[in-house]
């Protein structure tokens, strides 16, 4: 699949309350596109690997941002950084297993700007799966990364076991 140099046409709202970003997304359905930093938004529709005919840009929802004490914890806002996970101060006394895996995860320049709402909702990083390819994740019956000849340097696919007990064990914790 070739790479664009400009991103198709399409329409861009940007709501600054919850209440109508939910309105335009029950509006537009799956012909609209939540982003809130659009790391990984953009690369799939520079691509034309996924098509949109409208965004719904969340970044000035001031509400979605942020770490807040509650009753029974903490709450995360959607729109808060990485870093700002890793260096929050209620999260490093309170939760300071989140606060250190939040320090480690990608590279700084990604913490600075990757959202907590982007890295659970992001689709695959397979680059078999974003060229298109009909691979077992896109419902085939082969995984192109898990051969011998695959390039799977950047995969976590092979460490999956593991990655799930820490996961479960961090859940657990908090």
């Amino acid at each position: 699949m070739p790479s664009h140099d400009v991103m198709p046409n399409m329409e861009l709202y940007q709501p600054v309350q919850v209440e109508d970003a939910l309105a335009l997304a029950d509006r537009l359905a799956d012909r609209g596109w939540l982003v809130g930093g659009g790391q990984d938004t953009y690369g799939w529709l520079k691509d034309r690997a996924k098509d949109a005919d409208a965004l719904i840009d969340l970044s000035a929802i001031e509400s979605l941002r942020g770490v807040r004490e509650t009753a029974g914890g903490i709450e995360i806002g959607a729109l808060t950084t990485i870093t700002e996970v890793a260096t929050n101060s209620i999260i490093q006394d309170k939760f300071s297993l989140l606060s250190q895996a939040a320090g480690v995860v990608a590279s700084p320049q990604i913490r600075n700007i990757g959202t907590l709402g982007g890295n659970v909702s992001q689709d695959v990083r397979c680059w078999y799966y974003r060229r298109g390819l009909s691979c077992y994740r896109a419902g085939g019956n082969l995984c192109y990364a898990d051969t011998p000849q695959g390039m799977n340097r950047d995969h976590s696919l092979f460490k999956l076991v593991a990655a799930l007990l820490l996961s479960h064990q961090i859940l657990r914790l908090l």
